[in-house]
């Protein structure tokens, strides 16, 4: 059987957030490598389609990384907990923490 190459769910518009992209610039990672494992690799038990789906990921320098898909799937916001703080975000409770993708 081949692996089916469709998404569980789709990202719609993503933004990445300022300290978000200065921890993936500081780590030599690229955001496509964790919006892969978000859109692809998220169990299924953590996908509710009425509630956004959170993934929070640690980059190799050991910097979080947490990456939120909003629920009617049109904007995926990949931040990092300095981002969430300095937008007031206060509900980031991440489902998981599979580390590296």
């Amino acid at each position: 059987m081949t692996p089916s190459l469709s998404p569980k769910f789709y990202l719609g518009a993503i933004t990445i957030l300022h300290h978000a992209e200065q921890a993936l610039r500081a780590s030599g990672e690229e955001a496509s490598t964790y919006l892969f494992a978000h859109a692809y690799q998220t169990p299924d038990a953590a996908i509710d389609p009425e509630a956004p789906v959170v993934n929070r990921y640690t980059l190799p320098n050991g910097a979080p990384l947490i990456v939120i898909t909003d629920v009617p799937r049109t904007q995926t916001v990949v931040l990092t907990p300095e981002d969430a703080a300095r937008r007031g975000e206060t509900r980031l409770h991440p489902s998981q923490d599979p580390g590296q993708p």
